[in-house]
């Protein structure tokens, strides 16, 4: 083979294979979003429980904490992406973070705590189309 072919074979193979490589995030826009369906419930420290449900890729629900003055608890939302779930309360900006693993999940809620929530599933709801 010929200094020339063997080049323009190297130059074609990196050529291909540098759109193979994908960031991260384009990998996290191929899987299936984590199911967070159900109600969650922290583990330690300041009591919280979610109540989440589906509705399309919005998974709505109610965030409770205690002790609290009101049990009617705080309306959230958020979408999943992968295995995070990214929340806020009545359109603000992003309220919790939290990344999902089965039926635990752990991140943070800066108004609630400064340090990692962890939370369990402790009852799991079927998903709503």
């Amino acid at each position: 083979m010929t200094r020339i072919a063997r080049v323009a074979l190297l130059l074609l193979a990196l050529a291909l294979g540098s759109g193979c490589a994908r960031s991260p995030s384009d990998v996290a826009d191929f899987m299936a979003p984590a199911d967070v369906t159900g109600t969650w419930q922290s583990l330690e420290g300041i009591a919280i429980r979610l109540e989440l449900e589906q509705r399309g890729a919005k998974f709505p629900g109610q965030m409770f904490v205690e002790p609290s003055a009101s049990s009617a608890g705080v309306e959230i939302e958020g979408p999943v992406s992968a295995d995070v779930f990214r929340f806020s309360r009545g359109g603000a900006s992003d309220f919790g973070v939290m990344t999902v693993n089965g039926d635990d999940m752990s991140g943070h809620i800066p108004a609630y705590s400064r340090g990692e929530i962890r939370l369990q599933r402790v009852r799991s709801s079927s998903p709503k189309p």
